[in-house]
């Protein structure tokens, strides 16, 4: 049977280069079909393009001429382009391959041997007299560079200018060099001696419209420095089919004076660098049709110069920022990543530049990235913000001279009000991530908390909890499924009124979790019958001291321990002890056997805070005798730890919780868990 070409082809799509060059060999009408797919792609950091002298056993001179030859031979299959280093730049340009689609190109690692006008080397030659009109050297900045590093960016911009039809363009961002595009630029200076932007001069701002002019079809573009200004305000006019922008460095636009083209195709846009919350109320503006929005870094009152109203009387900078009347909504956006958000100095305003820029994107579900707030109300606008959005990942305050500051942070208020949805009756928030958040004070949280009844995922780092944010978690969040969560303090009860008001509890882990014989014994019926996975430190057991539980057993070795009648008082009061720690420790563990889908359960793990640990006494026994066959019905146990408890586990239990689980205890004797399968 024939396989159709159609459908090797589209099998071709999804090999790599070693599987299609065996596909190729297999007979004339595979190799017909799979040939193009081979040489479809051509990046230099990947076989057979690439060399090194450690693995190569054939000279760097005949590795350059077998892929010059190659390159010739298949230039008509070649539709994406990535050239890393000189050599395959040469090799492209000697080909004159023209039917490119996407081209990618990173000078970052060219090396410095190649000399375009070297007479030893004449097959290197590069540069002809032709390129002054078409590419002029005037347009390239050389100052910091050798000329060769002209030359370098002039070959670049000819493999660009030999094929028009591309819809894809990336120049790479060159680490460590002020310059990627090497285009002759003259600084902006402000009245106060700041450089806030470059403008090009005439002869580069020329060269860049008449090499634009041919790339109709672009559809994805990403630049260098420099030329991101012009090219970002003039999109619409230069690429009208552009549907995927990204900036590899900054782009330095005054949105008070700068108004951009609108565009209507854009789709994505990516920053590789910082903007400031009026250029990214002003993007939103300016790109009404946008779905996908990524940002390197959103600094707070970014760009000091644009916002200076006066200087103050201690010569320091006011900071207003930028002012608006009313909230401005975005309809498309459906993805807002923000790698970082920084803040300017710890005398300014400390408060998110994300909600400064007054922007609502009502169909966000996620947004990647650590939002920064100051206070309750900052989180309520977050979620009048976010209306749709899934998952939110919280950062507050975690410095305590950021904290004294916030007295003076006057210039900005979110506008009542604040604890109102937008458009929704509640946020759709299902994942939150608190860190450095004060959660205090509790009216003011409360009102956030009830905002999110579909919450089912809670994780909290550096937050300072108390007994009544634990109760208000139990009252507002009946949903939750998994939260994680440290306490500096014991608060038992409260505790417990998770496991009580939480039905569908699966995961309640974090460390510090201590919890009292008693409230257990005494707590309402645990409602969260699909628990899974606890951390909890039950204390006040009624443990025997040393002593009595060495009289005990000498009365064990003596076969007298069932003899009540012939004991003394002392004897006595170690049985009456154990008979009462028995009973409650029974107790604690038939709680714990009602969640028949338990696999998990640190027992006594990480009660202290401090660097070293604290041996808990007044803990469970783990003994088969205490009640700890009680929970052989929890069949899905994985692992049971009983770190820092002064346990009594013997070898009748090791054995008993091997034969009934098929756990093992750990090298370090402070944990039983799921053996490895044989």
């Amino acid at each position: 049977m024939i396989v159709p070409p159609e459908v090797l082809g589209h099998i071709g799509a999804y090999l790599d280069n070693l599987a299609l060059f065996s596909c190729a060999l297999v007979n004339r009408y595979w190799n017909e079909v799979f040939e193009p797919c081979l040489w479809s792609s051509v990046d230099s950091n990947h076989t057979p393009w690439f060399w090194t002298s450690a693995k190569s056993t054939i000279s760097m001179a005949e590795h350059q001429q077998r892929v010059s030859t190659s390159l010739q031979r298949h230039r008509q299959h070649i539709r994406d382009l990535k050239v890393r280093d000189e050599m395959l730049l040469l090799a492209a340009l000697e080909a004159n391959i023209t039917g490119l689609v996407s081209l990618y190109l990173d000078p970052t690692y060219f090396k410095s041997t190649m000399y375009f006008h070297s007479a030893r080397k004449a097959e290197l030659l590069l540069v002809s007299e032709d390129w002054d009109e078409l590419i002029p050297q005037a347009a390239f900045d050389g100052t910091y560079y050798a000329d060769r590093s002209i030359d370098y960016t002039r070959a670049l911009w000819r493999l660009v200018y030999m094929n028009p039809g591309l819809r894809r363009l990336v120049f790479q961002r060159v680490e460590r060099m002020s310059i990627t595009f090497f285009l002759m630029a003259h600084p902006s200076v402000a009245p106060n001696g700041a450089v806030t932007s470059s403008v090009l001069t005439p002869t580069s701002q020329s060269f860049l419209l008449n090499m634009l002019a041919r790339l109709r079809s672009i559809r994805h573009l990403q630049v260098g420095q420099r030329a991101d200004e012009y090219l970002f305000c003039n999109l619409n006019t230069l690429f009208p089919s552009l549907d995927s922008f990204v900036h590899s460095d900054m782009v330095d636009f005054n949105p008070r004076t700068v108004r951009l083209d609108p565009h209507r195709n854009l789709r994505s846009l990516k920053f590789l660098c910082t903007i400031s919350p009026g250029q990214l109320r002003a993007v939103v503006v300016a790109f009404p049709e946008l779905e996908e929005l990524s940002v390197r870094r959103l600094l707070d009152n970014h760009h000091l110069v644009h916002y200076v109203d006066s200087p103050s009387s201690n010569s320091e900078t006011v900071l207003t920022g930028p002012q608006w009347a009313d909230d401005l909504v975005h309809s498309s956006l459906m993805r807002l990543a923000i790698d970082d958000m920084s803040f300017v100095s710890l005398k300014l305003s400390s408060s998110c530049g994300l909600l400064r820029s007054r922007t609502i994107y009502p169909y966000v579900t996620k947004s990647g990235t650590y939002i920064r707030v100051r206070c309750a109300m900052d989180l309520g606008r977050v979620l009048y913000v976010f209306p749709s959005a899934l998952s939110l990942q919280i950062w507050g305050i975690n410095n305590s001279s950021q904290i004294g500051h916030l007295q003076d942070d006057v210039d900005w208020k979110c506008p009542p009000p604040f604890f109102e949805t937008w458009g929704r009756d509640h946020a759709m928030v299902k994942d939150l991530a608190f860190v450095y958040v004060d959660l205090s004070p509790s009216a003011e949280m409360n009102a956030v908390y009830a905002q999110m009844p579909l919450l089912t995922r809670m994780k909290l780092k550096h937050c300072s909890l108390d007994g009544t944010t634990l109760t208000t978690f139990s009252r507002y969040f009946k949903n939750l499924e998994y939260i994680e969560f440290n306490l500096n303090e014991p608060y038992s009860k409260e505790l417990l009124d998770l496991l009580v008001g939480c039905p569908k509890l699966k995961c309640c882990v974090g460390k510090g979790h201590v919890v009292m014989a008693d409230d257990i014994v005494d707590s309402p019926e645990w409602t969260c019958r699909e628990l899974e996975r606890l951390d909890i430190v039950v204390v006040g057991v009624p443990r025997l001291t040393e002593q009595q539980e060495e009289l005990l057993d000498r009365m064990q070795d003596q076969g007298r321990l069932e003899l009540v009648q012939a004991t003394t008082t002392e004897e006595q009061e170690a049985l009456d002890r154990r008979r009462e720690s028995y009973a409650i420790q029974r107790k604690v563990y038939q709680r714990l056997g009602r969640h028949k889908k338990l696999h998990g359960c640190y027992l006594g793990a990480w009660r202290s805070h401090g660097s070293g640990y604290e041996r808990v006494e007044d803990c469970l026994e783990l003994t088969l005798a205490s009640g700890l066959d009680e929970l052989s019905v929890l069949e899905n146990m994985k692992f049971m730890s009983f770190t820092e408890l002064n346990h009594r586990i013997g070898e009748a239990e090791d054995l008993w919780v091997k034969e009934r689980w098929n756990l093992a205890r750990s090298p370090g004797g402070g944990i039983w868990h799921r053996r490895a399968s044989p």
